[in-house]
């Protein structure tokens, strides 16, 4: 399941839908230097509006200023054949990364776009 609670100054609802996970088949590298998703925002127009023109079960993943960001259901993690690597700059620091930075599960580093194409992944 999926919570979402949204609040200003005090808590105007709470959700609880059916958690539907998304299937990746393609990632498709966006550069996109004008969005702000510093908080988790209820309006997700403009990170939605990055697969209008994508087919389904393809995953946006964002690039601004040169530098891998975010996905937009997820974190970006790569594998190093060593390390799991995470955009030392993300779109949203959540809470998971977070967590993963904490426990030392995962290291942040500025991810340059090559670092996909490098690992053939189809787009």
């Amino acid at each position: 399941f999926k919570l979402r609670v949204t609040y200003e100054r005090t808590v105007l609802s709470i959700d609880v839908d059916p958690y539907q996970r998304h299937t990746v088949q393609h990632i498709k590298l966006v550069e996109v230097d004008s969005i702000d998703y510093r908080f988790k925002y209820a309006d997700r127009r403009a990170l939605d509006a990055l697969r209008h023109d994508l087919t389904p079960g393809t995953q946006p993943v964002i690039v601004q200023r040169g530098l891998i960001t975010d996905a937009i259901y997820a974190n970006v993690c790569v594998f190093d054949g060593e390390h799991w690597l995470t955009p030392e700059t993300p779109l949203l620091a959540g809470i998971a990364r977070a967590s993963a930075l904490e426990a030392g599960e995962i290291c942040p580093l500025q991810l340059l776009p090559q670092i996909f194409l490098r690992a053939n992944i189809p787009d």
